[in-house]
Formats: structure tokens, sequence, C-alpha cells
């Protein structure tokens, strides 16, 4: 196929879409009747919108109040424009499948969250589906416009978003592997300098720094950042993020096991409330 030509979108087999899409075996037969109930021709508003922003940098705001089963679909079906996209601009495949699986994991998290088939983050999926967001190691990155609110990097055209996915422990020397990895891939693929790395995340809550041991990976994560800005109340992220549960009722009953379930519990509990704070880094 010539270099530039969008392929066909269906031209790939539901087999190897659902590979590509990471997608979990208590998920896989319910994709696959999706995929067959909604074929590309039934969702071309859908994937003209996923084409429009292919190679865009930058956050893809999108109208959550739209039909979960349309998108999730069309996330799917877009996959051979996404890997056309990689090849084209330098992108191994193995990077490419780390960051389309992202579309299986949040099908997955959808699953133990709500006990349904679907993808409640289903927007969220936009990012990785315009070739923007990549997952490097431990943590995905997403090019995109400089924050000139910030202090540092008035120079800049692009900086970092960094984004945390359930995908193991965080580990010091993988953050480090992964931070390594950022700057370089998108001086290749974008053709862009970026020198610095940004974190809007409850994770940067200056509370668990203050309250987690100091040998934590969280701990050690939320201290490479300089914060900036008005942290925002975000009491859901600290129960979803912890336990995938939005049902703030269940944190009586909730597992208590490991030092970040009982910090989180316990600020609750004491009539606490969780926030998410921005940081910002210098990039290796």
């Amino acid at each position: 196929m010539p270099a530039g030509v969008a392929p066909d979108n269906g031209s790939w087999p539901i087999e190897r879409l659902v590979e590509w899409a990471g997608i979990l075996e208590t998920d896989l037969r319910d994709v696959c009747d999706l995929l067959e109930r909604m074929p590309p021709e039934a969702l071309t508003e859908q994937l003209a919108h996923l084409h429009s922003i292919v190679g865009r940098p930058g956050y893809h705001a999108i109208d959550h109040d739209q039909d979960e089963m349309s998108w999730i679909a069309a996330l799917i079906w877009f996959i051979p424009e996404q890997a056309q996209w990689y090849a084209e601009h330098g992108v191994s495949e193995e990077i490419g499948r780390a960051s389309i699986a992202d579309i299986g994991r949040h099908i997955g998290l959808s699953r133990r969250t709500l006990g349904v088939f679907g993808c409640e983050t289903w927007w969220w999926l936009l990012q990785q589906a315009s070739c923007s967001l990549f997952q490097l190691g431990r943590l995905q990155f997403q090019i995109q416009e400089h924050d000139h609110t910030l202090p540092v990097g008035a120079d800049q055209q692009f900086d970092l978003g960094i984004h945390i996915p359930e995908s193991g422990p965080m580990t010091p020397g993988a953050v480090d592997a992964s931070l390594a990895k950022a700057r370089p891939f998108f001086r290749r693929v974008y053709g862009a300098d970026v020198d610095w790395g940004v974190c809007a995340s409850w994770l940067l809550d200056p509370y668990l720094v203050q309250t987690l041991p100091e040998s934590s990976n969280i701990v050690s994560f939320a201290e490479r950042f300089t914060l900036w800005g008005t942290p925002q109340d975000s009491q859901d992220s600290a129960l979803y993020f912890t336990f995938r549960t939005h049902d703030v009722r269940r944190v009586p009953t909730l597992p208590r096991e490991r030092s970040i379930q009982r910090v989180v519990l316990e600020r609750i509990e004491a009539g606490g409330i969780w926030q998410t704070a921005s940081g910002y880094l210098p990039l290796p």
C-alpha cells in the first residue's frame, strides 16, 4: 500500500485486531461479537473522527455522552490505520502494540469496576488512537502543546504528559528507564525536542509523600516532580485507581492489606479529601 494512503479499516481479520488490542480472555467473546455486529461500514462517523486526529499532538477531548459500544468497536477497527502510521514514522511494532494494548487494559478495568462488558473510559483511548500517546516501558507519554503556565520551558513548543497505566510495579529503575526513552523517541517520531515532562495525578497529592513509607515506589515517583498550580479535589481518583470502584459506600469493607490502601481509606474516613496535583520534571 502506498505511504500516506489510509488502509481499509476492515482489512485485518478480527483475530489479529483483538491480539493487537490486548483483549483479555474474559472479554474476548464479547469483543468479537461486538465487531461482528458493528463492522466498519456502520462506524463511518467515529472512524472519520479518529482519522482526523492521527498524528496531532495534544489531548483530544470529546463529549463523553456517546454510545460506548460504537467507540469500542471503532477504536479496534481503527488499529490498521494506527499500525500504518507507526510504520511510516519509525515506531517499532513492540512499542506500537504496547501502546494499542491500552484498549484491552481499559476494557478489562471497566469489567472489574462495573462487573459487565464495556469501556467506561473509552474517551481516554482516543489519545493512543491519535498516535500522540505511547507506552515506553513502565510509563505512557503524550506529546502536547507546551503549557506556558509552567515556570520553565518558555521557549518550548511541546512538553510530554506523563501517565501511569496499571501495568506492574512502579520501581525507581523502571521509571528511570522509561523516562530515558522519552526524549529520543519523540525526537525521532515527531522531530520535536522536548525538555520537560508534566504529570497531573492524585499520586502527586503531597499527603502521600507525608504519609507513606520513604521506601514506597509512589513516594519515589512523586518526589521527582516539582509541584505547580492549584490542586483539585479528586476523591474519586483515589478510590478508582486504588480499588477500581466509584462507590464511597464501600469504604468500610474495602481491603487494607497494602499501605496505599490503608492510607487512602483512613484519610477518607477521617473526613479528608484526596486531590489531583500537577508537577513537572526535566527529561533526561
